[in-house]
């Protein structure tokens, strides 16, 4: 049986092993737990197979990809057919923040992005956001120039929230 769409409340360990889950105040017993929640794990944590959270130990990742044409990409970053590029960015990119930015071309489009530390961000509050500084990023001399143009695909982002 696979339960989805259900929010674990609890696991129930009986004897030092994992022998199901409480969800929705009832008890759901099985051979083996798979945990689906992501990298900061709720049922890990509550297992014992994961550490407490230290803020420190992590980052934000935010990502825009922003459509362009092959042969923009191209002449933009002087490559020639099948080659990409790749820039790292730090400093100013986050603020001061632990962290950075980075930029690579895809074939169709190109990845702006950064990391930033969440024990940083958690002492700013209020300050700044990271999607106020990836739309700062964006707006950058070395970086508006190759975005010109472009079109937004998508963003990707992780947001993490702590009490």
């Amino acid at each position: 049986m696979l339960v989805t769409k259900s929010e674990v409340d609890d696991v129930i360990v009986e004897n030092g092993a994992v022998k199901g889950v409480r969800a929705g105040g009832e008890e759901l017993r099985a051979n083996v737990v798979i945990a689906c929640d992501g990298v900061l794990s709720f049922v890990a944590e509550k297992a014992g197979l994961r550490k407490d959270l230290q803020p420190r130990h992590y980052a934000v990742g935010i990502k825009e990809v922003i459509e362009l044409d092959r042969t923009t990409i191209e002449n933009r970053f002087n490559l020639e057919g099948g080659e990409g590029a790749a820039r790292l960015f730090m400093g100013d990119v986050t603020a001061g923040m632990f962290g950075g930015g980075f930029l690579y071309t895809n074939r169709e489009s190109i990845s702006l992005g950064l990391v930033i530390s969440i024990e940083d961000l958690s002492e700013n509050p209020g300050e700044i956001t990271a999607p106020e500084l990836l739309d700062r990023f964006k707006q950058r001399p070395e970086i508006a120039g190759l975005v010109r143009g472009g079109e937004t695909a998508y963003d990707t982002g992780v947001y993490i929230v702590w009490p």
